[in-house]
């Protein structure tokens, strides 16, 4: 399943493109529609192979993904992203605690891992850390300066 949603439109200069991806199509709804609505152009995904295609297809600032899924998991997900692009911002959710093996990939990935099950205002203030410049964009946009 994918889903393309933007329904706040922005001049095309201060869109972020974010990817979702998780197995589960209520998680990637929910983030979907929560991003849609702070601004965000989200392109969600509940197939990870096909997350891997749409990367290869598509540029994306930020890219949230699950860490464990069935077909390929969130840190493949992720250094398949930093191929294409090293400075893509990328935030791992994950249910499975705080394994070594898992913290030593995001730190070496300089990557953000979030805790399921989290609060939708632990996930925006994740993003607004990686990108803050997007933020007072929009702050700024939506005020008319």
């Amino acid at each position: 399943m994918m889903i393309q949603l933007d329904e706040q439109p922005l001049p095309h200069s201060r869109r972020v493109e974010v990817l979702v991806v998780d197995n589960e199509p209520v998680i990637v709804k929910r983030l979907a529609t929560l991003l849609s609505g702070l601004g965000y152009t989200v392109t969600a995904c509940t197939d990870s192979e096909n997350a891997l295609e749409i990367i290869e297809r598509k540029d994306f600032t930020l890219i949230i993904t699950d860490f464990k899924m069935r077909k390929v998991d969130g840190i493949r997900i992720l250094q398949e992203a930093r191929l294409k692009d090293k400075g893509i911002k990328v935030i791992i959710m994950t249910g499975f605690g705080n394994g070594e093996p898992l913290s030593r990939v995001i730190r070496q990935e300089r990557a953000e891992l979030i805790h399921k099950p989290f609060k939708m205002e632990e996930l925006r203030n994740a993003i607004d850390s990686i990108l803050p410049e997007f933020r007072k964009q929009l702050l700024a946009f939506s005020s008319g300066r």
